[in-house]
């Protein structure tokens, strides 16, 4: 007798099943981007609860190592790339075009600011409007913490975009301002007024879309630096001016 060959299996459809395993797969491991994305979002949470409870100075020390350390532990579990953080491997031509012509707007503003608001605001040498050198390294280097924070965030949503299968979305433009939105929170949060989320809200413009098209972390670093030179210490000065008890006029 002879045996006939089984019938070939009827092909069942894959309903979704291709989207659900690799949405799913964003999320397996420490090795995923997406999971420090989500762990930067309770971390966040988490430290904006404990820090009411932290005494100076170690409070102030809080959001800072919020900004380097969970980046660090992306990079050294291989979550995202340094490429993608614009560490290494940029657009040297777009960098030097949008560099020099920012540098060029900033000086440009910063003499603006000085021989305009400055005097305005009744903002001398007794105020300390520009910062002592100490004060302005300091200022330079979280600029460069937090700079190095949304660069993670964006090439975290990068690394997800390329992890989904979203053909029809440029991952460069909505990782970058994604990556804006993830910021807002905690940018928001961590300023004590109005005038300072006013600064810090259009440095993250100005770096997010430097970073779209030159994809450079040190330049986005410089700018977020200079342009925290530029306008902090005229903020702080005037609110420091606007505290001052009024003096009494001499009759």
């Amino acid at each position: 007798m002879k045996c006939l060959p089984a019938p070939n299996p009827v092909p069942v459809p894959n309903f979704g099943c291709t989207c659900y395993n690799s949405g799913m797969s964003l999320f397996a491991g420490f090795s995923a981007a997406a999971f420090w994305l989500l762990f930067s979002l309770f971390a966040a949470i988490i430290v904006f609860v404990i820090r009411r409870y932290v005494v100076e100075p170690w409070r102030g020390w809080l959001i800072p190592l919020y900004w380097l350390l969970i980046p660090y532990l992306a990079l050294l579990t291989g979550a995202v790339s340094p490429r993608l953080m614009g560490l290494y491997w940029f657009d040297w031509r777009a960098t030097f075009q949008i560099g020099a012509g920012l540098l060029l707007v900033i000086g440009l503003l910063a003499l603006v600011v000085r021989l305009f608001a400055a005097p305005r605001a009744g903002l001398g040498a007794a105020t300390g409007s520009g910062g002592s050198w100490p004060q302005q390294l300091r200022w330079v280097l979280l600029a460069g913490a937090e700079e190095w924070f949304w660069c993670f965030l964006r090439a975290a949503l990068w690394e997800a975009a390329l992890a989904l299968p979203l053909n029809d979305l440029p991952p460069a433009y909505w990782s970058v301002w994604g990556a804006g939105l993830l910021a807002m929170p905690l940018l928001l949060a961590a300023q004590p007024s109005g005038p300072l989320r006013l600064v810090k809200v259009a440095i993250l413009l100005v770096t997010s879309v430097v970073f779209l098209y030159t994809r450079n972390f040190w330049l986005c670093w410089l700018l977020h630096a200079a342009l925290g030179l530029l306008f902090l210490p005229t903020v702080l000065a005037a609110q420091r001016v606007r505290l001052l008890p009024s003096q009494p006029q001499q009759g």
